[in-house]
C-alpha cells in the first residue's frame, strides 16, 4: 500500500505540467515531466478506478466530493485538445492549480501544495506567474499582515477619525 501512495505521488508530481515552479525566494529543485493530454486523461481515470478501491488510501465523503469535482474539471478543461500547446495560456494555469489541489485531496495534506498565481508587478502591465506552496502563500501573507500591524504600512501615520 505504502508502495502505491508512493508511486502516486512521483505520478502526480511528474504529471503537473505548464507552471514554472518557481517563486522569488527560491527554485524548485524538481523538473516537471510533460505528458501528452492523452496520457494524463488515461492517468486520471486509472487513479478514479484507484480511488473507488481505496487507494493510495480511503478517502471521506467530503475528500470523494472534491476529488470527482477536481477530476471532472480537469477532463473537461483538456477536452478537445491534443496537446497543451493548444490550451489557452490561463487555463494552462488553471490546470496546474487543479492538479495541485487534486493531489493535496489524494494524499491528504495542503501545505505542500503549490499554487500558481498570475500577479502584476508595481509600476508595470506586465504579468509574471509567481508559483509557490500553499504554505509558502500563507506565510507571504502573515508576513505582510504583521509590517502593517507594526506600523510600516502606507498609512501607519494615520489615525482613526474620533466620532
Amino acid at each position: 500500500m505504502k508502495l502505491m501512495k508512493y508511486g502516486v505521488i512521483v505520478a502526480l508530481s511528474l504529471m503537473l505540467f505548464g507552471c514554472a515552479a518557481s517563486s522569488t525566494n527560491q527554485q524548485s529543485s524538481v523538473t516537471p515531466q510533460t505528458v501528452s493530454i492523452a496520457e494524463y486523461t488515461a492517468f486520471l481515470d486509472h487513479l478514479d478506478s484507484a480511488i473507488e478501491e481505496g487507494k493510495p488510501r480511503a478517502l471521506n465523503n467530503d475528500e470523494k466530493r472534491q476529488y470527482r469535482s477536481l477530476s471532472t474539471s480537469l477532463k473537461n478543461m483538456l477536452s478537445g485538445h491534443e496537446s497543451m500547446d493548444t490550451v489557452a495560456a490561463a487555463d494552462v494555469q488553471r490546470v496546474a492549480n487543479l492538479h495541485e489541489r487534486l493531489q493535496a485531496v489524494v494524499m491528504g495534506t495542503n501545505a505542500g501544495q503549490v499554487i500558481c498565481r498570475s500577479e502584476r508587478s508595481t509600476g508595470t502591465n506586465f504579468k509574471r506567474t509567481a508559483c509557490m506552496t500553499r504554505a509558502e502563500w500563507d506565510q507571504q501573507q502573515r508576513d505582510v499582515e504583521d509590517f502593517f500591524r507594526q506600523g510600516h504600512g502606507f498609512a501607519s501615520g494615520m489615525t482613526a477619525p474620533k466620532d
